[in-house]
């Protein structure tokens, strides 16, 4: 089977659950809420019994499976010489018009195994998000349609309970062990579940994200924190250097929180 495969950069919805949930039932919750299967998983395959602890999505090669449900993926997952690590999808986000979406467990770092869970993704075609930045086109100063509609996908996404979750392009969610140990800057766009708003270190930092002029927003289950021009409403919004000392700062509290 051919399928058209979106283009690099991804624009990528990752989230990070609390307790480790299956790539099955993540692709199962997307299919209720209008993805469809295309027909194609991206396994690993062993030689005898896969390790059950694994840090990188490229550390064996992916083969290609036919499937036809989500049944199909949950057997697969059963199977102890095979690995689940990418599903195809048409209609996701609303985004990949002319591309199939990638379904994807996100790699860990080899000393983050034992405490973290995966962290899943969609990956979406990000083409039109490139170029030169005197174009204004990347994710940070880019909003319009694309921005509203990647918005609207974003809060539907989190409805599934994530502790955290971010939209960025082409950069790795780090889990809450990596968070630690060194700044990340991936906090941009993102969701904060309410047990994390509820530690005051968390909260603290983000009134500051809103006081520089990032929109903060309750959901049900949390709160969205729009800081880049992508899919933030208002005019005005933090300025890329103040977003990323905070996103570096938050990612740290995060971490110390779940850890």
């Amino acid at each position: 089977m051919s399928l058209n495969l979106p283009s690099a950069p991804y624009l990528e919805f990752q989230a990070y659950f609390p307790s480790d949930r299956p790539l099955s039932e993540f692709a199962g919750e997307l299919g209720k809420r209008g993805g469809q299967l295309a027909g194609i998983a991206r396994v690993h395959r062993g030689v005898g019994r896969l390790p059950s602890e694994w840090s990188s999505i490229h550390e064996l090669p992916l083969t290609d499976v036919s499937i036809d449900s989500v049944e199909d993926l949950a057997r697969i997952e059963a199977d102890p010489h095979e690995r689940l690590v990418q599903v195809y999808m048409n209609d996701v986000t609303g985004l990949g018009l002319r591309s199939v979406e990638i379904v994807t467990l996100v790699s860990l770092p080899d000393d983050a195994i034992s405490n973290c869970n995966h962290p899943v993704a969609i990956w979406t075609d990000g083409s039109s998000l490139d170029g030169p930045r005197d174009e204004r086109r990347d994710i940070h100063t880019w909003g319009g349609n694309l921005g509203r509609r990647a918005r609207e996908f974003f809060v539907r996404l989190v409805r599934l309970g994530p502790a955290y979750a971010v939209v960025t392009t082409s950069e790795r969610m780090p889990c809450p062990s990596s968070l630690l140990k060194q700044p990340s800057y991936v906090f941009r766009d993102f969701f904060l579940s309410d047990q994390l708003m509820g530690d005051s270190r968390v909260g603290q930092l983000v009134a500051e994200f809103a006081a520089a002029g990032a929109e903060v927003s309750p959901l049900a289950g949390g709160s969205l924190v729009l800081g880049s021009g992508f899919m933030n409403k208002r005019k005005q919004h933090p300025a890329p250097s103040v977003l990323e000392e905070l996103s570096g700062r938050l990612g740290r509290e995060i971490g110390r929180s779940i850890g």
